[in-house]
């Protein structure tokens, strides 16, 4: 009445899956939720997931289908003045490029590869507020004036 090797065998493989697909969730999830925290309790800043390089990598949708997501596509849907590059609409823009060190050949397929992007300058109504982010990776090449 006992059980063959094969049996045995098929159970531990089946047993060692599930533990582990457990494993790495309750890790991811504990890791998640550690970030927040720490980021909203002691840095006092905003919690922000890197949604573009999750949906980009995860997901498998081209990074630049993403970020129309995050920009035109809200626009339109929400009628805001914001997202779209159009004569008297507001000048905000976030200058993006590659992370440095990052695997990624450009901006897009960093991205893609699940990398987030390093911000190397925004403007808001035309105006420079912030040069390169001290919240992300530092981009590879940041913009320059040139008169």
């Amino acid at each position: 009445m006992g059980a063959t090797r094969r049996q045995l065998t098929q159970i531990q493989l089946v047993e060692y899956t599930v533990l582990g697909v457990l494993a790495t969730v309750t890790g991811g999830a504990l890791a998640i939720m550690g970030n927040a925290l720490l980021a909203k309790y002691v840095f006092k800043t905003d919690v922000v997931l890197p949604v573009p390089a999750l949906l980009a990598s995860m997901a498998e949708i081209p990074a630049e289908i993403v970020f129309g997501f995050a920009t035109g596509n809200i626009a339109r849907m929400r009628n805001l003045r914001q997202g779209l590059i159009e004569v008297g609409r507001p000048a905000d823009f976030v200058f993006l490029d590659k992370a440095q060190h990052s695997a990624g050949k450009d901006l897009l397929d960093s991205v893609q590869l699940g990398d987030i992007p390093g911000v190397g300058m925004v403007m808001i109504d035309g105006l420079v507020r912030c040069q390169r982010s001290r919240n992300t990776p530092p981009a590879t090449e940041v913009p320059v004036f040139v008169s």
